[in-house]
């Protein structure tokens, strides 16, 4: 990841590991089509756990894109106001609406040097707003292993209804036992993998996270405390 790094030195780095997590999966993707696996899979699952666990993971992976590039630019802003400030030594809270901004104004609006109650707010605000991306990488494995009961519910249920088990009857329910099996390997498949998927992104936000979080602690300690005393002597 260090090439990524180097180019997006002032722009979005943490969005751009999510965007090339993805990219590598629409690639995976469709060599996959390429080769035929996902007409298998779509088209031989009679329970639709596919398409649902398909659905509910892009909605989980735009989701977290969009929580991933509000992370990433208040990083860059979070920068850019630093920079400014070490330049010119002011501090403009109405100049744009983000975190850093915010930040300084209840620090203003509560006449109060100390920032860690605000602070400890303001991370669990934000981190609220992620537990959900880890929560449907769990429901995307449970969907997995709903399909595996379902898919060997599928396989097994014509012994249960046999009249009688000869030669000629297995065989003319050996399709229906291998739809059942395939949809138990396939559902279970996709779910686990697109977890791992979802919380690998998690991952990265979280840790984007904790060091927008920390960015912002060290700044205003350092920085705009020590401005606010000067303000109000």
């Amino acid at each position: 990841m260090k090439f990524i790094s180097k180019i997006a030195d002032a722009t979005h780095e943490l969005f751009l590991r999510w965007v090339l997590i993805n990219v590598t999966v629409a690639f995976a993707v469709a060599g996959a089509a390429y080769h035929g696996l996902l007409h298998i899979i779509y088209l031989n699952d009679p329970s639709y756990l596919t398409y649902l666990i398909t659905l509910l993971y892009l909605a989980v992976t735009a989701y977290t894109g969009v929580r991933t590039y509000w992370v990433s630019r208040q990083q860059k802003l979070l920068k850019e106001f630093k920079q400014k400030l070490h330049e010119e030594d002011i501090v403009d809270i109405t100049k744009t609406d983000s975190i850093i901004f915010n930040h300084l104004a209840d620090l203003r609006a509560t006449g109060k040097n100390d920032q860690t109650v605000i602070l400890m707010c303001r991370s669990n605000d934000v981190h609220d707003k992620h537990e959900v991306i880890w929560h449907y990488g769990d429901v995307l494995v449970n969907l997995g292993l709903v399909g595996t009961v379902v898919g060997f519910t599928m396989a097994l249920w014509p012994f249960f209804i046999l009249p009688e088990f000869t030669f000629e009857a297995v065989k003319g329910v050996l399709g229906t036992i291998s739809g059942g099996i395939a949809v138990a390997l396939f559902t279970t498949g996709l779910g686990i993998t697109t977890s791992v998927i979802i919380k690998v992104q998690a991952r990265y936000l979280e840790t984007g996270t904790n060091q927008l979080m920390t960015q912002l602690a060290y700044l205003t300690e350092t920085k705009l405390i020590p401005i606010l005393r000067v303000d109000e002597n």
